[in-house]
């Protein structure tokens, strides 16, 4: 229940206690910009000015977890403990074993930022510049899931699957609704699903 804090300026990370007590939880760091927890308790910490992610233990010590990135960003877990690290100036999203070995995920972005997963394992991705929100397949499939947002900086779901989107050009939060639901009769568009049954709906709504 603690919450932890990345001091852009200060280069360092506080932590502060339910009662909303602060205390500086580690230093060192260039330029912090996010913070995550892993489910050991351990703080990665990314450093946009030197292109570093920092991991942190719970008793604070901090080391250099991996390197190479271009201005990181945002960070995510996935649900096996990989770790995705959004780096905004060449548009790209690397994968970070639990080793701490970097790989390419996914490319062709637009400055992104904030990250999250949805309970399917899929990514998605504030596209900064390019205004929309990205889904990433599991296997690196990037698509426009949505768009018209004011320089989308961080994505979040709730428990239900919304997914809110933070506009940092406009000062607003959208929530973007993952569920749609219909009247019936009504016309299937698109492309159908190899081994799925559409047949037999009858009832409304129909939520797909």
């Amino acid at each position: 229940g603690n919450l932890y804090v990345a001091n852009t300026d200060g280069n360092t990370v506080s932590k502060v206690t339910p009662g909303g007590v602060v205390s500086t939880f580690a230093t060192g760091f260039n330029d912090p910009s996010d913070v995550k927890l892993d489910a050991a308790g351990n703080l990665y910490v990314s450093n946009a000015a030197d292109n570093t992610v920092s991991k942190v233990t719970p008793g604070g010590v901090v080391s250099t977890f991996a390197t190479g990135f271009n201005d990181p960003i945002d960070l995510a877990f996935d649900a096996a403990g990989n770790l995705y690290v959004a780096n905004n100036a060449d548009g790209i999203v690397n994968k970070v074993t639990q080793g701490g070995v970097v790989s390419t995920f996914a490319t062709g972005f637009n400055a992104p930022e904030g990250l999250a997963f949805d309970a399917a394992g899929n990514l998605y991705v504030a596209d900064t510049d390019g205004h929309t929100v990205n889904e990433v397949t599991p296997g690196g499939v990037v698509s426009t899931f949505a768009s018209g947002f004011s320089e989308p900086v961080d994505v979040a779901f709730d428990a239900a699957g919304n997914l809110f989107v933070t506009n940092i050009n406009d000062g607003t939060v959208l929530e973007v609704s993952t569920t749609v639901t219909v009247t019936v009769p009504f016309t299937l568009g698109g492309t159908a699903v190899s081994g799925t049954d559409y047949s037999g709906i009858t009832t409304s709504p129909l939520v797909f």
